[in-house]
């Protein structure tokens, strides 16, 4: 009887065995941290997660280590309440960000660090209350965010994730479609889903340095009932 050592007189293992075995050993490995939240990555309450680590009460979330509450991300590190974001790091109640650090209350935000409650803000530094790079009033920013939020919710919905998009010439193209639908006519509505369109624009004509970001796979988003929703069209 094989006393556990593997070359032990007696034991009638063969190189061939012990290959057999390895190959075992490493498809075991390199699955270890695929398919669903959970497997062997010490997370909990995850749902439909991908190679994270430590992560709690997370959904269709890729890569991301120490996080909780976030949503439909990929790469982050130490987040939480974070959604359709990437490459974030330390922030909190982050949207469509990427490439953040140390950002609180932030929308569409790209290469920031240190800034809270901002919209549409490129390579800003320890900054509050900026709407397109520009500071405002408390009271003024908050009313031009939540004239924003319905459209942005609408985004959402039809799968536009732009944070997870390299094209910034695809970015209108996209808003568009997904604002207007393909066959519907454009009309003013200065006031409505349109003006994402405008502010979006705005967004892009900052060009986030693509050189501090790497292009990622977008996540399966849920629908409202809670279901995973089926992936839009590139």
């Amino acid at each position: 009887m094989c006393c556990g050592r593997l070359w032990h007189d007696g034991c009638g293992v063969t190189l061939r065995d012990a290959i057999e075995r390895l190959v075992d050993l490493l498809e075991a490995h390199e699955g270890a941290g695929e398919g669903d939240a959970g497997a062997g990555a010490d997370n909990f309450e995850c749902e439909g997660c991908t190679d994270c680590v430590a992560c709690r009460f997370c959904v269709a979330c890729v890569a991301c280590e120490r996080c909780s509450y976030c949503e439909a991300s990929e790469g982050l590190v130490d987040c939480t309440h974070c959604r359709a974001s990437v490459d974030c790091e330390a922030c909190s109640h982050v949207a469509h960000g990427r490439a953040l650090r140390d950002c609180r209350y932030v929308v569409l935000c790209f290469d920031c660090e240190g800034c809270t409650h901002c919209f549409g803000c490129v390579g800003l530094r320890d900054a509050e209350f900026c709407f397109l790079n520009e500071p405002l009033p408390r009271k003024v920013y908050f009313e031009r965010v939540r004239a924003m939020e319905a459209a942005l919710s609408r985004l959402e919905t039809a799968g536009v994730l732009l944070a997870f998009e390299d094209d910034l010439d695809r970015w209108l193209e996209r808003v568009d479609a997904a604002t207007r639908g393909p066959s519907a006519p454009a009309s003013p509505d200065p006031g409505g889903e349109a003006a994402v369109s405008d502010e979006v624009a705005s967004v892009a004509a900052g060009r986030p340095r693509h050189g501090s970001v790497r292009t990622v796979r977008r996540p399966a988003r849920l629908d409202a009932g809670g279901g995973r929703a089926q992936k839009p069209d590139p």
